[in-house]
């Protein structure tokens, strides 16, 4: 990871400012999941001092609005942003909701049906526990997955990427099972929390624009099923709508996996805005496929860095370099 002194260094040295000022024409959609003190090296929760420190980032320095409000945009003196959320995790309410209103900005959420209707977890929390008991208790076990075995190989992060990317590829249930099988053989507790249906109706509105997450936040391209798709998609949709008596228009694909066919369907369904998380802007001639810039725990100079697409464009010189 880069340092913090060259993020300072860039932001004193007036480029971010810049690089504000060529977004003109551009929509910056950040990402975030969970706002929390937890603790967890596979996925870590961003903690509610450094969203505080985002939000008055975004207030001096953009204009942040909602989906629904993007075709009344006109171009000012600030470039605009979208504050997004995925998965539905309860420490929304406790620590992202009062920020939000303190300094009066709204945010868009998705949510996944399943745990709205059971207080499941997602799988990919799921994932994120078992790992992190794993390496708090020094377990190097073997995972099998579909006949094939995923060892330990001295880099925690690296063995859990594999695991994740096999799961991503499997079908949902098999995914379901092997996690199944890890949570009972290692006695793991779950213990993240997912909000329901009386938590998200006592949302407030103003604050927080609704969309989906699917019903069941599977990976998308395994589904061969049309019917299957439909109850992904559109069901998710249907309930959302009818449990809050509005318009779903925002569909974030879980894990960003996608193909041509389930855009298409998206759309059909009657989507006006899908998410992408690919950590870049979009631009305004197009916001029916949008993508967003995922907001992860570090200093606050690499974060101001990363909404300004810093590490991304570093990302590509090494890449061409």
């Amino acid at each position: 990871m880069i340092k913090e002194t060259p993020f300072k260094l860039l932001q004193y040295m007036g480029v971010l400012k810049l690089l504000r000022l060529s977004k003109q024409d551009e929509l910056t959609v950040i990402c975030l999941h969970k706002i929390s003190n937890e603790k967890n090296m596979f996925w870590q929760p961003v903690s509610p001092e450094l969203f505080e420190i985002l939000l008055k980032y975004l207030k001096r320095n953009y204009r942040v609005i909602t989906f629904a409000e993007l075709p009344f945009v006109k171009k000012g003196r600030k470039p605009y942003a979208i504050i997004s959320f995925d998965d539905g995790y309860k420490d929304f309410i406790q620590y992202a909701v009062p920020l939000l209103k303190k300094y009066s900005m709204p945010c868009n959420h998705k949510f996944v049906i399943e745990c709205l209707n059971s207080n499941m977890i997602i799988w990919t929390e799921k994932l994120n526990i078992i790992f992190q008991f794993l390496n708090s208790n020094d377990i190097r076990d073997d995972i099998p997955i579909q006949g094939q075995t995923f060892k330990f190989l001295n880099n925690w992060k690296e063995f859990y990427f594999r695991v994740f990317k096999k799961l991503c590829s499997i079908g949902h249930e098999e995914c379901l099972q092997v996690l199944d099988y890890l949570i009972l053989r290692h006695d793991i507790r779950l213990e993240g929390q997912m909000m329901n249906w009386e938590d998200l109706k006592s949302l407030d509105s103003n604050i927080v624009e609704i969309g989906s997450h699917t019903y069941t936040h599977r990976a998308l391209p395994n589904v061969s099923s049309s019917a299957l798709m439909y109850y992904e998609l559109y069901d998710s949709k249907s309930e959302l709508e009818k449990e809050l008596q509005r318009p779903i228009d925002v569909l974030a694909l879980p894990n960003s996996l996608f193909n041509t066919s389930i855009l298409e369907k998206a759309l059909e369904i009657g989507y006006k805005h899908v998410l992408f998380l690919n950590d870049e802007t979009s631009s305004y001639q197009n916001t029916t496929f949008i993508n967003r810039i995922n907001i992860v725990q570090e200093n606050a100079s690499a974060m101001f860095c990363r909404v300004e697409g810093v590490q991304k464009r570093i990302k590509k010189l090494f890449k061409h370099g």
